[in-house]
């Protein structure tokens, strides 16, 4: 949630960590807003839903100049404690 100004989406970048169907879904319906969306996911294998997709080997590159930041991964031993607040 964020308490300040709102305003449009179009020409925002988001950043999705989790290239599976919710991750899509979600880049699916940015996209349509004029969003610039870039996936986060473990090969980095480019996918027709995302502008670009990270590896995930590569999350300090995947982080910087995002407007927004949504985490859709499953809870696993390797995802666990992928982002702490000092990336943020």
């Amino acid at each position: 949630w964020w308490p300040g100004e709102s305003g449009m989406l179009s020409g925002k970048r988001l950043g999705i960590m989790g290239t599976g169907s919710i991750g899509r879904a979600i880049a699916e319906r940015a996209r349509a807003m004029g969003v610039f969306v870039t996936g986060l996911s473990r090969s980095g294998t480019e996918l027709p839903e995302f502008d670009s997709v990270y590896p995930a080997t590569h999350l300090a590159e995947f982080l910087p100049n995002l407007d927004f930041l949504v985490a859709v991964l499953p809870d696993t031993k390797k995802t666990d404690n992928l982002l702490d607040a000092r990336m943020l």
